[in-house]
């Protein structure tokens, strides 16, 4: 299940002072969950993400935290009282001249493969913290078009928030943002098949005529299913 939430489009995202230390004990916990999962999965690699602690609509307050405690929050969703982990992430709806952009996870992501999502998506990393701390959500997502898709930012001729979508069950609250290019559809794909990231198997450039059955017929995540309905599109359930 998934929740959305209303956000004004010029919401401020701030990035709070580092992460205080966890106590010993839980930290101890955390490690030897960290250190199970990266024997288990190859190329498990620590870093900051951005944890929500405070949301309205009109602000986002948190701070980054170590990947690993979101690994192990998910391990052990118990241990979500303890940590407060609630990774904020961006999720564009792509449009094109042929319509919007769609992208089927590959076999090997650690999350949701083989599915089908609006791209590009992804965590909101420091590098997208500029002056005072103010995170800057068009960046970020123009930082996940450039490595996912291959687009840059000139390929981008306008940009909004849509709204917030959390994820019940993950905690993680991804920022619905709409993308205009002018790009028709056979550059984008083009544009992917020379990019060097594989996060996607395949991209689908699907016109509005067709979406509502593309979405219908296939494992759409239900977060993409969440925003298309936001900007007026309708599945059944």
């Amino acid at each position: 299940m998934v929740t959305v939430h209303a956000l004004s489009p010029n919401v401020e995202v701030i990035a709070g002072s580092e992460a205080p230390a966890l106590p010993p004990a839980l930290e101890a916990e955390v490690t030897a969950i960290w250190n199970a999962e990266r024997a288990r999965r190859y190329g498990l690699v620590d870093g900051l993400i951005f944890s929500v602690e405070r949301f309205s609509a009109a602000r986002i307050e948190g701070r980054y935290v170590p990947y690993r405690r979101l690994v192990a929050q998910r391990a052990d969703p118990t241990l979500f009282a303890d940590l407060r982990v609630r990774p904020l992430a961006v999720s564009g709806v792509l449009t094109c001249k042929g319509g919007i952009v769609f992208g089927r996870r590959a076999a090997d992501v650690a999350d949701d493969p083989g599915r089908w999502e609006l791209v590009p998506s992804g965590g909101v990393s420091p590098d997208s913290a500029g002056p005072g701390r103010r995170v800057d959500l068009g960046r970020q997502i123009c930082a996940e078009l450039a490595e996912e898709v291959g687009l840059k930012s000139a390929d981008v001729s306008s940009l909004k928030v849509i709204c917030a979508v959390e994820d019940d069950e993950t905690r993680v609250i991804d920022v619905g943002i709409a993308i205009m290019s002018p790009l028709i559809s056979a550059e984008i794909l083009a544009r992917h098949g020379r990019n060097v990231s594989r996060e996607y198997s395949e991209l689908a450039v699907v016109s509005r005529r067709n979406l509502t059955e593309f979405v219908t017929a296939r494992a759409v995540i239900p977060v993409s299913r969440a925003l298309l309905e936001q900007v007026g599109f309708t599945f059944a359930r």
